[in-house]
């Protein structure tokens, strides 16, 4: 399986909304190397019922909890100058983080390259015209021939996220920057 250096840092968020223009986060989680880190985050905002159905963190569960301000200065540490790595990212997690950290007033860490496993993904096997086909459950299916547990828990999903990509790297045989012009592309759309 394809190797990671201290580079690329996978991250996933669960967030109060499924709107990436609104959504605040309530759960971050990243797995680097040979680190790894989940917390939970009072959003300083109302966490809608559907997200709590998804995820599974209610208002209640977080209400006493830091928000991001406390975080953001550790979170500028670990991701900047870093590639960043996910499933979906490029148009969901990648705008809320760099969102909450203007929210906070703290500068907005440098990102050296996207990786995103479901454009990755799209650009091997077509762009969903189903919901559902290119879900990162899908994806994990796919490529590492299992489901896997608790997904939409942050840490679980970008557990899976990495896996994913390790296959994605080791089964299509491109160059890093290849795949980072496959991750950065602006025309696809979001699959949940």
């Amino acid at each position: 399986m394809f190797k990671f250096n201290d580079e690329v840092v996978f991250f996933d968020l669960e967030t109060t909304s499924a709107d990436p223009y609104t959504a605040r986060i309530v759960q971050f989680s990243s797995v680097c190397e040979y680190d790894e880190r989940n917390f939970y985050i009072n959003p300083d905002d109302v966490i809608s019922e559907g997200a709590t159905k998804v995820h599974g963190i209610s208002n209640d569960d977080v209400k006493d909890l830091p928000n991001f301000r406390h975080h953001a200065q550790e979170l500028f540490t670990l991701l900047d100058g870093k590639y960043w790595a996910g499933y979906n990212n490029a148009r969901f997690d990648i705008p809320i983080l760099k969102r909450e950290f203007e929210i906070a007033q703290i500068k907005v860490p440098k990102c050296k390259g996207v990786l995103d496993g479901f454009r990755i993904f799209c650009h091997f096997y077509g762009q969903p015209r189903v919901k559902g086909v290119r879900t990162l459950m899908a994806a994990h299916t796919f490529y590492c021939g299992y489901r896997f547990n608790d997904a939409h828990d942050a840490l679980a999903d970008i557990r899976a996220t990495r896996n994913v990509i390790a296959v994605q790297l080791e089964r299509h045989k491109l160059s890093l920057n290849e795949y980072i012009a496959i991750s950065q592309k602006k025309d696809d759309r979001i699959d949940h």
